[in-house]
């Protein structure tokens, strides 16, 4: 979705609810070790994101 089409069809608190939860998933999965992305297959086909997290603890208790 081009820029100008975003703020046509989302309001502005609706663009900011989106950017603050895309930020806090980003760093919580940072946090454990993973990565999100973002692909789309082009303007009106959607959006899908991927999380990959690692299966393995990242710590060890003693």
């Amino acid at each position: 979705m081009k820029p100008e089409s975003f703020s046509r069809h989302f309001s502005f608190r609706t663009r900011l609810m989106i950017a603050l939860g895309l930020s806090l998933s980003r760093q919580l999965i940072k946090l454990h070790g993973g990565y999100i992305r973002a692909e789309s297959e082009g303007p009106g086909k959607g959006s899908r994101f991927v999380i990959e997290l690692p299966c393995r603890p990242m710590w060890i208790e003693k």
